[in-house]
């Protein structure tokens, strides 16, 4: 998962997200994963709580004092009204979210006015340009 955080750094380089979104509050990172996204949101804005939330405790114990991780399955209620002006996502797509309507009803309710959701996703298409894969392959 960490050399894919790495990655996806030097192309945005060397972001942590897209939006002109700036100084930001309270962050939520859905599907932390590591936390390695988390992590280094809180290094580099120590003003902002961070809070990483993933199915999987697999998160360091080690972390700064402005980022928090919990157990907690995002296609669950976040029951967390206003709380955050930046959600975050990065390659939830294809695996980790069954409803996106879903999805964002949550992080739309979770921002405050003002709020940003970012989604950092990619799509996998198969295909081919000779033909080889027929139109109506299993993998297509």
């Amino acid at each position: 998962m960490d050399i894919h955080y790495h990655s996806i750094r030097l192309v945005l380089d060397n972001k942590h997200w897209i939006c002109p979104f700036k100084d930001p509050k309270h962050i939520i990172d859905i599907g932390t994963g590591t936390g390695i996204w988390a992590v280094d949101v809180a290094d580099d804005n120590p003003e902002t709580q961070v809070l990483g939330i993933d199915l999987s405790p697999i998160q360091p114990t080690a972390v700064p004092p402005n980022v928090e991780f919990q157990i907690m399955d995002c296609e669950e209620p976040w029951d967390m009204p206003e709380r955050f002006d930046f959600v975050h996502t990065r390659l939830m797509n294809g695996f980790s979210i069954k409803s996106w309507p879903y999805f964002y009803e949550q992080a739309f309710a979770s921002l405050q006015p003002g709020g940003w959701v970012e989604n950092q996703e990619f799509e996998v298409v198969f295909g081919c340009d000779d033909n080889t894969i027929p139109p109506d392959s299993a993998c297509v």
